[in-house]
């Protein structure tokens, strides 16, 4: 017979099957305590549940073994650790179960811990475990929490006091539910694999993202990525709730979309490329390197407005702007190319300018606008257009054709095809009042005013721009309703 309890030395749990911690004939020298060593099994497969009070110096749990702190019976489980735990095994903390390992713990082989279902574990130093999966319950851990081999979460909370690393060997980081807090640096590297850390509770600090497919990860606070990296056209997606700080470097997720939220001010740290590119700051968006979407271009402020001060903007599909309602939008550079562009700005200042030549407005709300087109195309609207105050169009090597009858303008500055020898006409129609302060063309100018049309400038359309001779063009006004 063994002895019930031992008080020091190293005791082994042999037995196959599912038995229980407090059956002491299966150890070979006692039931351990706070000052005995504890090893489960020997090669072979058993599990010991524990679901009442357990107690060891140290733990090592072998390959092939199963250490389960669960609740049977209504009775609870408890392991305590006081020192060192090496898991070649499996420890697994469920139910209402509370595994505390004070000590580091380690991995030999492919040891495993599985949390869930309102099971508690708690790392009190430094753990470097194999994998983790997470199916609800808790984890904290106060020192630095490393896993090498694979995580998964679907549901739970991870409190990382220090800092947190994951190695995905194979296959993807994910997460589909729960969530997670590091205090310190977070890394996550999948090299074959994307990393998935989406649910909306997460907070990190500073995070390192390095995936060989798609990245998606939120913050509900201010999240600041020190690297990251994405397989070929693979999608990317960072949300903060608070500000969110880029890495100064490229992101080009190819032929996958790019999607950009800050709580606070989103500027860019590095040039952005993607399919559809979706940019949004809370508190406004600093563009300060090139931009290149080959689908769709969606830049949102909540409040606040919308700044590009250096780089240039190629959007092959739409482009929607939205700023807060006091805020402007600048866009400005000469190197844009913009195709359909949309911009929602009620009570800001817009100037948009376009070196293609061909610029066409979508649905457009602006205090004042202005648009600058640079190259052989017109102006041309395929939405509304809406200015409260005043509205300045150039197209230097085409028309100006802004003639939707719902239109409402109240001044207005155009100028068409003075730069080249083509001729370029005016046509612009307002469903209000309208005051027309200086009209140039090379060609026709047609204005309609839905109230009064008035004139405080010239109007004038130059068939021959430039000394060169053109048939003459024609000057149109009209006020439907009101005076001219």
């Amino acid at each position: 017979n063994t002895t019930a309890a031992l008080v020091s030395g190293t005791t082994t749990y042999n037995a196959t099957g599912t038995t229980n911690w407090t059956d002491d004939v299966r150890w070979d020298r006692g039931i351990p305590t706070a000052l005995a060593n504890a090893v489960i099994g020997t090669g072979g497969t058993n599990t010991v549940q524990v679901t009442g009070n357990a107690t060891a110096k140290t733990l090592g749990v072998t390959s092939g073994s199963t250490v389960d702190v669960t609740t049977a019976d209504s009775n609870t489980g408890t392991l305590s650790v006081l020192g060192a735990t090496t898991l070649g095994g499996t420890l697994k903390v469920s139910g209402s179960g509370r595994a505390t390992l004070s000590g580091a713990v380690g991995s030999a082989g492919s040891g495993l811990v599985q949390v869930m279902n309102g099971g508690v574990l708690v790392l009190g130093g430094s753990a470097a475990l194999a994998s983790l999966e997470m199916a609800g319950g808790n984890v904290t851990a106060s020192g630095p929490l490393t896993v090498s081999n694979s995580f998964s979460q679907s549901g739970g909370t991870l409190n990382a006091a220090s800092t947190f690393s994951v190695n995905q060997a194979s296959g993807n980081i994910l997460q589909t539910g729960g969530a997670m807090s590091v205090a310190g640096a977070a890394n996550f590297t999948a090299t074959n694999g994307g990393i998935s850390l989406s649910s909306a509770g997460n907070d990190f600090g500073t995070v390192s993202l390095a995936a060989g497919a798609a990245v998606s990860v939120s913050d509900t606070n201010a999240l600041t990525v020190s690297l990251l990296t994405s397989g070929a056209n693979q999608s990317v997606s960072l949300m903060a709730g608070g500000n969110l700080t880029l890495p100064d470097s490229a992101i080009n997720t190819g032929s996958a979309d790019l999607s950009l939220v800050s709580g606070g001010t989103l500027a860019t740290a590095g040039e952005l490329s993607g399919a559809n590119v979706s940019l949004s700051g809370a508190q406004g968006l600093t563009l300060a390197h090139g931009i290149n979407a080959n689908g769709a271009l969606n830049l949102t402020a909540n409040s606040g407005g919308i700044e590009q001060t250096s780089g240039g903007i190629y959007a092959v599909g739409p482009t929607t702007v939205t700023a807060g309602w006091d805020g402007n939008v600048t866009l400005d550079r000469g190197s844009n190319n913009f195709s359909t562009i949309s911009v929602n700005a009620p009570s800001g200042t817009v100037v948009l300018r376009d070196s293609s030549g061909a610029l066409d407005l979508g649905v457009t709300t602006a205090a004042n606008l202005t648009i600058y087109s640079v190259g052989l195309g017109d102006i041309t609207q395929s939405g509304n257009v809406t200015v409260s105050g005043h509205f300045t169009a150039s197209a230097g090597g085409g028309n100006i054709t802004l003639n939707w009858a719902d239109n409402a303008f109240n001044s207005v500055n155009l100028t068409a095809s003075l730069a080249y020898v083509v001729p370029g006409h005016i046509s612009l129609q307002s469903v209000n009042d309208l005051t027309a302060q200086e009209v140039s063309a090379t060609g026709n100018v047609t204005l309609i005013a839905g109230g009064n049309l008035t004139v405080t400038g010239s109007v004038n359309s130059d068939p021959g721009g430039f000394g060169m001779p053109r048939e003459g063009g024609t000057v149109a006004l009209t006020a439907l309703t009101g005076d001219l």
